[in-house]
């Protein structure tokens, strides 16, 4: 705050020889230093203003039982394939498992995340990834959600409803199957998926492409032990195209488990 005061007094002074390189300088003493995360050692852009992104900064990194499953399973050469993928941490984890070549692909519609995402991957010296700033559903169409408040933009959810006097973003929706890569790959090693609560459209969407998918790693919120209809549907699916379902350390998960850091584990048999 400081800074920022004595950069505009700077610049609402009268013109004098140096001006800008005072300027400049101020804003070097005065830019934020990216955090690491444990123990990948990537760099990261965090936002101390939001939760999860404070959280990510004190603990160097976010679920870790997740993100070594995502280590586990990721290869040199993979394609992952992220669906709110919020500011790509876990992009940069696969990322750095995959190599220069394999690719990884994020689907993110909050327009504030878009931005870290790509500051992110840029941060980091990486190629080879591809974003999409959109909403992952089972149709084609567009869609609109409320602003979200600077403290919490993790937990957005398309389905919610939305206040026609609040700003709105209006964002398209795609269908995974409509993706140029997934259309042409045999292999998908990874999808995840944190929706908030619209998983089974994304999955659907994945239409006749969901057989290429080796593994998928879907957040599930709410009382799983008593499993509501839309669970339900989303666990036949899963099923009935070839998945055995586990938690993320790798336990078989049955009805009425609990689910470490709320993530379901797919993986084709």
């Amino acid at each position: 705050m400081l800074y920022q005061r004595l950069i505009e007094f700077v610049l609402r002074s009268r013109s004098f020889p140096g001006q800008s390189r005072v300027v400049n300088a101020l804003l070097r003493w005065s830019a934020p230093h990216p955090s690491r995360l444990k123990p990948q050692g990537m760099q990261v852009w965090l936002d101390p203003s939001e939760w999860l992104q404070r959280d990510i900064m004190r603990l160097g990194g976010t679920e870790p039982f997740t993100t070594l499953l995502i280590e586990r399973l990721l290869k040199k050469g993979d394609l992952y394939l992220d669906v709110g993928a919020h500011i790509g941490v876990m992009t940069l984890v696969a990322r750095q498992r995959v190599g220069c070549t394999g690719h990884v692909i994020a689907i993110e519609p909050q327009p504030y995340n878009c931005d870290r995402i790509l500051e992110n991957w840029l941060l980091n010296g990486y190629s080879n990834l591809s974003l999409y700033a959109a909403a992952a559903s089972d149709l084609d169409s567009t869609v609109s959600f409320a602003l979200q408040p600077k403290t919490d933009r993790a937990r957005l959810c398309i389905t919610s409803e939305v206040d026609n006097n609040s700003p709105k973003v209006f964002v398209q929706t795609i269908r995974l199957d409509s993706i140029p890569r997934l259309k042409n790959c045999h292999s998908v090693k990874l999808l995840k998926v944190d929706v908030e609560g619209h998983e089974l459209a994304v999955l659907r969407g994945l239409g006749s492409s969901i057989g290429s998918v080796r593994n998928v790693i879907l957040e599930l919120l709410g009382p799983v032990a008593s499993i509501g209809e839309q669970h339900r549907e989303i666990i036949q699916l899963l099923r009935h195209s070839g998945f055995r379902l586990n938690d993320v350390t790798g336990r078989q998960w049955c009805e009425g488990c609990e689910l470490v850091e709320n993530n379901l584990w797919a993986e084709r048999v």
